[in-house]
């Protein structure tokens, strides 16, 4: 499967995030879509929070701030992990809306 084009605005260096350095793990199937309606995979999306200088791990770590899940409910093992050490979670749809700037910054294109 072919990655689709990821464009950088160029005022990306006025990105403010809390969010920035952050570690992450992602969970579960995304259902962020580009600006055609596809799904994006879970690669790409990692390639937009990289953007947003958020560091994505593939999967959970020791040194793992937050969880980002498709399905926080799923109780799946990064998620019970993550509630077992105290570690926040939070839904992809919560993420996504207090980060909507960070989408408006990376122009996706198929």
């Amino acid at each position: 499967m072919k990655l689709k084009e990821i464009v950088i605005r160029p005022d990306i260096a006025e990105y403010k995030s809390e969010y920035r350095g952050l570690k992450v793990c992602l969970d579960g199937n995304f259902e962020i879509k580009d600006i055609h309606g596809d799904p994006l995979s879970w690669e790409e999306i990692k390639r937009v929070l990289e953007l947003g200088r958020v560091i994505v791990h593939n999967s959970f770590q020791e040194d793992t701030e937050m969880v980002i899940a498709a399905d926080p409910d799923d109780y799946s093992e990064a998620v019970m992990f993550a509630l077992q050490k105290g570690i926040m979670v939070v839904s992809e749809q919560e993420f996504w809306r207090l980060n909507k700037q960070l989408i408006n910054y990376a122009v996706i294109k198929c």
